[in-house]
């Protein structure tokens, strides 16, 4: 009986633990994230209402990197960008810039210091003068643990184009741009 009662805990062991390995290391052979945008609309640290978008991409960091750690594509990526011009370097990570935008709220011009660390791909940007009373962002690249061979992606934006252009006109156009934004990554990163 006591022979039995051994092999039967065993047994009952490594299934749990089987069942357990094979839940956890699923996501590790061939399935893919979902293709779907989690956008959130949130305050940033300066109290500026905002949209987070989190998505996914297939390729590597490196490979996403390329595409937004410089201003060179930043018109592919968002049509409404029509010029953005170095004004000078603030310092090895920094760069003002002057953006030209054309959007559904007119046209906007202004300066942007745009902070880049490609250690850790990640850019975040604010404006320094110019129209709107607040323009501010940041990009974060991650390699995706749980969905090897793809970059877990954070896009996040805060304008505030001043008190004659209403909140919901302002994140509307936000949640447009990113809709647009993403699939335009991904094929640019697809090399289509």
């Amino acid at each position: 009986m006591d022979t039995a009662r051994r092999i039967f805990i065993v047994l009952f062991f490594s299934m749990a633990l089987s069942i357990f390995c094979l839940g956890n290391f699923v996501p590790a052979f061939g399935a893919e994230p979902p293709q779907t945008l989690d956008m959130k609309e949130i305050k940033n640290e300066d109290g500026i209402k905002g949209l987070t978008v989190n998505f996914f991409v297939k390729g590597k960091t490196e490979d996403v990197w390329k595409w937004i750690g410089s201003v060179e594509h930043l018109g592919k990526l968002f049509p409404a960008v029509k010029k953005v011009v170095k004004v000078k370097d603030i310092d090895a990570n920094t760069i003002l810039w002057n953006y030209t935008l054309e959007t559904s709220l007119g046209t906007k011009i202004f300066n942007v210091k745009r902070t880049v660390d490609e250690k850790n791909f990640s850019v975040k940007w604010i404006r320094t003068d110019g129209d709107m009373d607040y323009y501010g962002g940041s990009w974060k690249l991650m390699a995706s643990e749980k969905y090897p061979g793809w970059v877990d992606c954070t896009y996040s934006n805060f304008v505030n184009a001043g008190w004659y252009i209403p909140y919901f006109k302002v994140i509307s156009t936000s949640k447009e741009n990113a809709q647009s934004m993403v699939p335009s990554l991904r094929k640019m990163v697809a090399g289509k």
